[in-house]
């Protein structure tokens, strides 16, 4: 069997969690602005979900791609492959909210303008578009990963690879550390020198040395990237900034995510994970549940006040709402994504 091929069930589990801390940091924004902090506030540092999908990405593409790179033949096949994962569900869904802003203004977003520019840019992810929802900043990101794999199929030689890698990871921490917080030379200039683009690399290394890490090590480097993950979280609740971007949140959450994304993969490399079939099905729907969350989110809580002011009440609301939307995402998956994908795969 050849490893590289395997799905790993354990990936997908873990994009499944990666998803739904970032639901709760969103739900967690929303139900914050009836003064009351949700659950304690303690997934305030859920927005730490897109670190792990960043690396993931990084580590899924090398994994399932990095064989077929060094023939510039295979790059069509790989951006198209890539192109149908991102874009007929994020359009489908934009097409939604397009609508909405059209007929429904006042449920839509504040200060989109409608030109055709605008909504051009927004459809195809371009560096700075306007959201019309508040996730599709990090599909951006996604596509540039894609872009800077693409180098990959134009070097046959691994030595230059790996040392252009090199090269381009050491000026994105010099250019954090001489240049820190939020770029100022325009979107595409943000999105060639963002910290967090390291954790894509990350991830890529994962995918080209996990299976060299001996079995025992993977349950140690698992639950020691969780715990790590986990006080990070508690010290960026307890004020430690970790803005968006920061090199800061790359070495928080971006290396635990390291560390537990090479322990799942080895460990299941060396013997299968089982994984509920809900955690599964949660896993596969994720980017489903990624896109629909936050517009139905910022939708229902509107209407939070059916609920009273009983604080309970309103946590038992809002927890309802997010296994409602979790589900209604499977559904999404099932009926809208994955027959998407394979229609156009048809093509």
């Amino acid at each position: 069997m050849k490893t590289e091929q395997k799905t790993l069930q354990s990936i997908q589990l873990l994009r499944g969690v990666a998803c739904m801390l970032v639901v709760l940091f969103h739900a967690g924004g929303l139900f914050a602005r009836s003064g009351t902090a949700f659950l304690g506030n303690f997934f305030a540092f859920g927005g730490s979900g897109v670190d792990i999908f960043f690396t993931l990405s990084g580590f899924i593409i090398a994994y399932t791609g990095l064989k077929t790179t060094g023939r510039t033949s295979n790059i069509t096949a790989f951006l198209r492959k890539r192109f149908i994962r991102i874009y007929p569900i994020y359009w489908f869904v934009i097409t939604g909210l397009l609508l909405l802003q059209i007929v429904l203004p006042q449920f839509g977003q504040s200060g989109y303008s409608l030109s055709p520019s605008n909504i051009l840019s927004t459809y195809l992810l371009l560096p700075g578009h306007q959201m019309l929802n508040g996730v599709s900043w990090s599909l951006t990101n996604e596509l540039f990963f894609y872009l800077l794999f693409c180098t990959a199929f134009f070097i046959k030689n691994r030595q230059v690879l790996f040392a252009l890698t090199v090269a381009y990871l050491v000026f994105l921490l010099v250019y954090a550390v001489a240049i820190p917080g939020s770029s100022t030379g325009g979107p595409w200039h943000e999105l060639l020198t963002t910290p967090m683009n390291i954790e894509f690399f990350l991830g890529v290394l994962v995918a080209v040395f996990f299976q060299r890490i001996p079995s025992p090590a993977s349950r140690p480097l698992l639950i020691s990237g969780i715990l790590l993950f986990i006080a990070a979280g508690v010290a960026s609740n307890d004020g430690m900034r970790l803005s968006d971007g920061a090199l800061t949140r790359v070495f928080c959450f971006g290396l635990p995510s390291v560390l537990i994304i090479a322990g799942l993969a080895r460990m299941e490399s060396h013997q299968p994970i089982k994984v509920n079939r809900v955690f599964r099905e949660l896993g596969d729907a994720s980017y489903s549940l990624y896109l629909i969350h936050l517009p139905l989110l910022a939708a229902a809580m509107r209407f939070i006040s059916v609920a009273g002011d009983n604080p309970v009440v309103r946590h038992i609301y809002v927890l309802v709402l997010i296994a409602a939307i979790s589900l209604l995402s499977i559904f999404v998956y099932r009926l809208v994504e994955r027959p998407l994908i394979r229609s156009v795969h048809r093509k």
